[in-house]
């Protein structure tokens, strides 16, 4: 076998060999990102198993509305006291905070308990907010319990913010009041409200243009948060909007069960009182005075207004049930039909945004809006298949 030979036969091993390799890796970077994307969600974050650290939330999510997850948090004890979702707007100024009960108890999905055991085998798939440090060390154990809320709510949130024990105090005290949930029915919680202390700090100090870096520094110096100092600059201008006396207190909806040890949470509804705090316009009134107009509306009566009854839940009589429950109650229905579309959930349509809330009662699942009404009607009432009456 001469030289030429052996040179082509080298040559082509060679070749062979080089393709082989590159296939080979083009496999294992195919399979690596495989497995990658099996554990992301929303692109946002990344999971691996083994028990290794792991990162989760990659970025903070910044917007005209932020969502703000507050903890107070003792580290030592591996204890979480009190939790809260702070949601502000930028365009408006409108700052509320909404309370979440540290014993909120919440079954994960299956997919996000699977790659929360990944990272600590020993977590249950039933947990309680307030006890994710119980299985996470700080601060990955924050944005696990971010991860988690979001999970329970179907809802993004922006960042989270850790404050102390020892200075949870300064900022935001417990008190009871009454809230109104987004279909007008009253509760009464203890609520997370803005300390007077706090209140009183920023009066005093006259928070304006020239010294408001200074104090959003020291803010951020007293607390820890995956926000940066910068990024929370960012919204200097807009935190000036904000008026002290009409920063709004609300609290997840749901009940305690029979020993207090548990808050079961309304996931739906609270997700719902989230999403309409997000959209609402300026505030021009005090939560006060909001409260007050809600009693006065709904103690309001519709009974002596033309109402239509009409059967959107796809199932026959409904409209007529519920003219006789209307009418039995006093109120004068003058009409009845079927509608076009068929509705998950009732809807009460009025010509004047101040009526026909004391209606709600009568239904399970019924929503309210001013919107347009047929000539001589003053309020609409579709009846959903939430609401269907078969007796």
């Amino acid at each position: 076998m001469n030289n030429k030979e052996l040179q082509k036969i080298f040559f082509k091993t060679f070749l062979i060999t080089v393709v082989s390799m590159l296939i080979l890796s083009f496999v294992s970077i195919g399979t690596y990102m495989l497995i990658i994307k099996g554990f992301t969600v929303e692109d946002e974050a990344t999971y691996e198993t083994g028990g290794k650290e792991v990162s989760m939330i990659s970025d903070v999510r910044l917007g005209s509305t932020y969502l703000n997850l507050i903890y107070s948090a003792n580290e030592t004890d591996k204890v979480i006291d009190n939790v809260a979702i702070e949601v502000f707007n930028a365009k408006t100024g409108n700052l509320d905070i909404v309370t979440l009960p540290a014993n909120t108890e919440y079954t994960m999905s299956d997919t996000l308990y699977k790659r929360l055991s990944a990272v600590n085998p020993q977590i249950p798939q039933v947990i309680k907010i307030g006890n994710v440090l119980q299985y996470f060390d700080a601060p990955e154990a924050y944005q696990y319990g971010q991860i988690i809320v979001e999970d329970m709510l179907g809802i993004e949130l922006s960042f989270y913010t850790k404050i102390t024990d020892t200075v949870f105090g300064d900022y935001l005290e417990a008190k009871e009041m009454d809230i109104y949930s987004p279909d007008a029915k009253k509760y009464t919680y203890s609520v997370l409200c803005m300390s007077s202390y706090i209140k009183n700090d920023i009066m005093e100090a006259d928070i304006d243009s020239d010294n408001i870096t200074a104090f959003l520094t020291k803010i951020n110096s007293l607390v820890s948060s995956n926000l940066t100092n910068s990024n929370r600059l960012s919204y200097k201008d807009a935190y000036l909007k904000v008026s002290l006396d009409k920063v709004y207190y609300w609290h997840a909806f749901g009940k305690d069960n029979t020993d207090n040890s548990t808050f079961e949470i309304d996931a739906k509804q609270t997700k719902s009182l989230i999403k309409d705090i997000m959209k609402n316009s300026a505030y021009t009134q005090t939560q006060e005075e909001y409260n007050k107009l809600m009693e006065k509306t709904l103690n309001s009566s519709s009974k002596d207004l033309n109402i239509r009854v009409l059967n959107g839940a796809d199932y026959a009589g409904q409209a007529g049930k519920y003219k006789n429950i209307l009418k039995e109650a006093g109120y004068k229905v003058v009409s009845v039909g079927d509608n076009d579309e068929v509705l998950d959930s009732s809807m009460i349509i009025t010509k004047d945004s101040n009526t026909g809330y004391d209606l709600l009662k009568y239904f399970d699942n019924a929503q309210i809006k001013k919107g347009d009404v047929p000539e001589g009607i003053d309020i609409l009432v579709i009846v959903g298949k939430a609401d269907i009456i078969k007796e």
